[in-house]
């Protein structure tokens, strides 16, 4: 039985095509977060953009205490990552 419920919308031609290349359940997953990201005021490429820019830093963080061998992190990254985060969450 199915418990989602279901929205019938109209897309452009393109957008259609490209999410009718994805499974059903996948689709309506990908669907679903547009559309909530979009009620939320989200942005989704500044969400991107702040994602591999957080990954980023934690690959710096992570390269830091492999090169001094767990004793400690470089300051300047660890800076970095706090101001980002920081950022983000306000």
């Amino acid at each position: 039985m199915k418990t989602s419920e279901q929205l019938r919308i109209r897309l452009s031609p393109n957008a259609a095509a490209s999410l009718m290349a994805f499974p059903p359940v996948v689709r309506g997953r990908a669907v679903s977060m547009l559309v909530a990201a979009g009620l939320q005021n989200v942005d989704l490429v500044e969400l991107l953009a702040a994602r591999k820019e957080l990954a980023a830093l934690g690959n710096l963080l992570n390269q830091s205490l492999r090169a001094s061998w767990g004793d400690r992190v470089d300051e300047d990254a660890l800076r970095s990552v706090v101001k980002k985060l920081e950022a983000l969450l306000r």
